[in-house]
């Protein structure tokens, strides 16, 4: 508590810019303050009023109770990736009315976490932090690593993982993923396990680990059913889908995209490769014909649909030089606009075509970009 005490004297003191002879003239030696600021020092009662007054300072018991069990709560929350109840436990609390609690530095930092800014506090109030706390302040600076080395625990792997993955460093990204993955195992946090699995699947995908893809989908999948996320259970639906279409694995594929209620014109795309490639021609026609109606369909999406459809109507479309300007064009769409899934079909498109009419050096070279596509 009194260590507690004195983080709260030092962050106060550094808010009003004051120096600590300034703080503790008449009351104390200012060597007795330093130790005091560091928990190095256990000082009476008397000293530690005197102290709190000059800094405006007024213990509330019943706030500094609930200002500990709030933050406490929502640290526990964070840590085990329960975002929703998180967010709206601070939601609930008012934060300003606890400013002078000993567990205020803990509270801002946590009211940044939940915002969608995510800013770090002063740099001057570091000097009062405690290891979770100065964990939390270099995580909001961007810093993860950083946050990691001080505070290393399954949600602090997840968030270096995630970190790394944005980055593009897929590498790092996977060995971050599988150490929180395996941390929150032993603990229990099956939350963390699941967001772990969820970006280790984006890691896999992101090598063309269609194997790997499906093995994550698989162990996600059993831990959403567990916690009922109905939402996580069909994206993860979709993965596996995805994963299974990009092997080639095109009946597997097919189970999924056929069930959708409402696909929308991706899914269509994705329906009608698997109907072309296991003989449901019409079928294959009918989910072309109910894309082409969605309005709000990207280019590509409709040149991958134009390709579908040349492919079905000219069983020798390999044959024919008007199917590969499309498929180039649709290429260059691809690379200038993304869209997820779309990329890989493409890919194994243009790999068909260049061993089709022996363009054997432009073969080489999109494996030297895209190794996968030799699978």
């Amino acid at each position: 508590m009194m260590n507690q005490i004195g983080k709260i004297i030092c962050a106060k003191r550094i808010e009003k810019n004051w120096n600590q002879e300034e703080l503790c003239r008449g009351i104390c030696a200012v060597s007795y303050l330093s130790k005091i600021e560091k928990g190095k020092a256990e000082p009476s009662q008397e000293i530690v009023e005197q102290l709190l007054e000059r800094l405006g300072i007024h213990v509330d018991e019943e706030k500094e109770k609930q200002a500990e069990q709030t933050a406490e709560q929502a640290y526990e929350y964070v840590f085990s990736a329960m975002n929703r109840e998180f967010r709206e436990l601070l939601r609930r609390t008012d934060i300003e009315e606890l400013e002078g609690t000993r567990y205020a530095i803990d509270l801002k930092l946590l009211e940044q976490l939940a915002s969608s800014e995510m800013k770090p506090l002063n740099a001057s109030a570091e000097a009062s932090m405690d290891l979770r706390q100065k964990a939390l302040q270099k995580l909001l600076s961007g810093n993860c690593e950083e946050a990691l080395l001080l505070y290393p625990n399954a949600w602090m792997y997840l968030m270096s993982g995630i970190d790394a993955y944005e980055k593009g460093r897929i590498n790092d990204a996977s060995d971050y993923l599988n150490t929180a993955y395996d941390m929150s195992a032993k603990e229990g946090t099956v939350r963390i396990m699941l967001s772990a699995a969820l970006y280790q699947y984006r890691c896999a995908a992101a090598v063309h680990d269609f194997a790997k893809m499906k093995e994550i989908s698989q162990r996600a999948r059993r831990i959403a059913v567990s916690l009922n996320e109905r939402s996580t259970l069909f994206m993860i639906g979709y993965n596996m889908a995805l994963a299974s279409l990009g092997a080639g694995n095109y009946e597997e594929a097919y189970e999924f995209f056929s069930s959708l209620d409402k696909p929308n014109s991706l899914s269509l795309l994705f329906l009608a490769v698997c109907c072309e490639k296991t003989g449901r021609s019409q079928q294959a026609f009918d989910a072309i014909e109910e894309a082409h109606a969605d309005t709000q369909r990207s280019q590509v999406i409709a040149q991958c649909l134009k390709l579908v459809s040349y492919r079905l109507g000219h069983p020798d479309y390999l044959d024919h030089e008007e199917y590969g300007n499309i498929l180039k064009a649709c290429r260059q769409s691809a690379l200038n606009e993304p869209v997820n899934g779309t990329g890989t079909l493409i890919t194994r498109w243009m790999m068909e075509w260049y061993q089709a009419t022996r363009q054997y050096k432009k073969a080489f070279e999109l494996l030297v970009d895209e190794p996968w596509a030799a699978q």
